[in-house]
């Protein structure tokens, strides 16, 4: 698996914007311990250099350990649609999130998604019923409609009332009004 220097590597604003400090710990030491398992993305761009598609704990984690270079796998050609779409999935699986990035996340999702697809149309003018629904949404990220309905609204509310974002669990912001 080919190697590049981690100073090498153009790292664009990520999503995640914390990092458990105990995550991060348990990572580091599984890499002194057996390695890398699993190589970072990179896209390569247009004037030859690399940019960080995914795996940025997994460059921390190496340079906590002074390493200088790292595996990577690299991904060519993909649209805006494509790098958005790995991103936020990667994300979304890998170390948990806290209830307001994941609440985010999926909004992100959902609205990736109804980009590309445009949203259901129902009702006497539509011939069809096509496009992205929320239950799309559900499936694709494993959760119930339910859930992911919920979830969406408190992130359009999260939008108007800023307070609701500083509130420590998803639950505690049930109490504000979210219209």
């Amino acid at each position: 698996m080919p190697k590049i220097k981690i100073d090498q590597i153009i790292i664009p604003p990520r999503r995640r914007q914390t990092f458990s400090e105990s995550q991060m710990e348990e990572l580091t030491n599984s890499i002194r311990d057996v390695g890398l398992i699993e190589p970072i993305v990179l896209e390569k761009i247009v004037d030859g250099s690399y940019k960080l598609l995914v795996g940025e704990r997994r460059i921390r984690a190496c340079l906590r350990l002074g390493l200088e270079e790292i595996e990577y796998v690299y991904l060519e050609d993909l649209d805006d649609w494509e790098r958005k779409r790995i991103e936020l999935d990667e994300n979304l699986h890998r170390e948990k999130l806290t209830w307001q990035e994941e609440v985010t996340l999926q909004e992100d999702i959902h609205n990736l998604y109804l980009e590309k697809f445009g949203g259901a149309r129902f009702g006497p003018q539509s011939s069809d019923n096509k496009g992205w629904r929320i239950s799309d949404t559900a499936a694709t990220l494993g959760e119930t409609r339910t859930n992911v309905t919920m979830n969406l609204q408190l992130a359009k509310a999260m939008k108007s009332n800023p307070s609701l974002a500083k509130k420590e669990t998803k639950e505690a912001t049930s109490s504000i009004n979210r219209e």
